[in-house]
């Protein structure tokens, strides 16, 4: 039963999409993108099958997209008007890569009106943790960003206010929803703490983790450093069924933290990967890195305490090193599954 649920979250791709709303005078313009693949999942356009809308299934589309978007991304008070969808071969910043669907809309501005409520359900059939990075060009102020997902669907926009949500707890609680979904990450740092035999041991695997993949996220959500986002995937995925299969082939005691701290580094790449498109708008980018690594660091504490807790109660009528065994067997079948399923 674990292993399903772990796999059916495994199988959905991250889900992400980009708003940008211009507003000049009255006149307001929004440009709505996101993957091409997310819309397929939640509206039937694709009626050849092919995984891709051509040039005659877009026009067919057209309507359906837009009726979508305009009954899931409310934008108050403005009532905007669908002008046209393009298909773009690759988006830019966290739709770099990727091939995505662009709608636009139009909007006259009401007298009086300084500021906006914007409200996102976005592809909450097909993605709970769909997020969508909101962008607002106010006249001639400086851009305003946001991240508009499940636990924060909501942004209320005041022009000239000088407001701007807390980045580090906005992006603190990204950190957060990414560890809690990262289930990759979850796996190998389970394999580690079943693997510890003492209190001691235990905070040499977390402390190292936390440093080692710290840094690489820093480093490489900065640009500093860059590593194809496939062969990181496909190595992180190695790494776990490596430290598994270790745990079952030798029971001995063993210094854990060379391991945590080495593949930690690697991890850190993969949180990168995540990250990198959302900070590429962002102009607050340390902050934002802070409250990401913050966000990270709570969850993956908030885990290892849940595991313990656990297991301690688990210990109670099962042999430690049967419980090893059994949590190891799991670990490295997940990692099997993924480095197969990502290296094709």
């Amino acid at each position: 039963m674990l292993i399903a649920l772990l796999l059916a979250f495994a199988l959905h791709p991250d889900s992400v999409s980009s708003t940008r709303i211009v507003v000049r005078g009255q006149g307001v313009q929004l440009w709505m993108r996101s993957e091409e693949l997310t819309f397929l999942e939640v509206l039937p356009l694709d009626r050849d099958g092919d995984g891709t809308l051509d040039a005659a299934e877009l026009r067919a589309g057209a309507w359906t997209l837009a009726d979508y978007v305009a009954s899931r991304y409310r934008v108050a008070p403005l009532e905007p008007r669908f002008v046209d969808v393009r298909a773009l071969a690759s988006g830019s910043g966290i739709l770099a890569g990727k091939r995505v669907l662009e709608l636009e809309f139009a909007a006259e501005l009401p007298a009086g009106c300084a500021g906006l409520t914007v409200s996102s359900s976005l592809f909450r059939e097909s993605s709970p943790l769909h997020r969508d990075q909101c962008e607002i060009v106010w006249n001639d102020e400086a851009p305003a960003t946001k991240l508009l997902w499940s636990e924060a669907p909501t942004w209320v926009f005041r022009a000239g206010s000088g407001e701007r949500p807390s980045v580090v707890r906005e992006f603190g609680a990204l950190g957060v929803e990414h560890i809690l979904t990262g289930f990759d990450h979850l796996a190998f740092l389970l394999a580690l703490v079943v693997a510890a035999r003492g209190l001691r041991a235990l905070v040499g695997v977390v402390t190292s983790f936390t440093l080692a993949h710290s840094c690489a996220l820093a480093a490489a959500a900065l640009g500093w450093i860059a590593a194809p986002a496939r062969i990181v995937e496909v190595l992180i995925a190695l790494s776990i069924v490596f430290v598994a299969l270790r745990n079952l082939l030798d029971d001995r005691p063993r210094r854990l933290w060379p391991e945590a701290f080495g593949f930690g580094l690697l991890h850190g790449l993969g949180f990168a990967g995540a990250l990198a498109g959302t900070l590429s708008a962002e102009p607050q980018k340390l902050r934002a890195l802070l409250g990401f690594n913050l966000g990270v660091e709570l969850g993956q504490l908030a885990v290892v305490l849940a595991a313990l807790a656990l297991l301690a109660l688990v210990h109670r009528a099962v042999v430690p090193k049967t419980v090893r065994a059994s949590v190891s067997w799991t670990v490295a079948l997940l990692g099997a599954y993924w480095v197969v399923s990502r290296a094709l």
